[in-house]
């Protein structure tokens, strides 16, 4: 039996294509806002206007479905808001060694 909790779903997977082809995915399937994809290597993996995102092995990689309730000028700072969360998420949770956050280069 599942357990109920109030968290959105993390979905986890070994390897996948894209994170953010997989978070659209789950948003046109109705998932709510928060949920997330992470995989240990994405294989095409994109950055913003076709760059190429590189996603070897023995990183974290993942997407989140965000529906921000903010008017429309402040969506260009919601992924390094988030990026910021996520890498104080990590170190008040132990993790050495985390230096950085980076975004796929625009």
């Amino acid at each position: 039996m599942a357990r109920e909790t109030m968290l959105p779903q993390v979905t986890v997977v070994d390897v996948t294509e894209s994170t953010n082809d997989d978070a659209r995915r789950l948003g046109r399937e109705g998932a709510p806002h928060g949920s997330a994809v992470a995989a240990r290597r994405q294989t095409l993996g994109r950055g913003r206007r076709g760059h190429v995102w590189v996603s070897p092995k023995g990183g974290l990689y993942f997407s989140a479905l965000v529906c921000p309730q903010a008017p429309r000028a402040y969506f260009s700072a919601i992924p390094a808001a988030c990026g910021l969360g996520v890498l104080d998420a990590c170190r008040a949770l132990g993790a050495r060694g985390v230096a950085h956050a980076q975004a796929p280069a625009r």
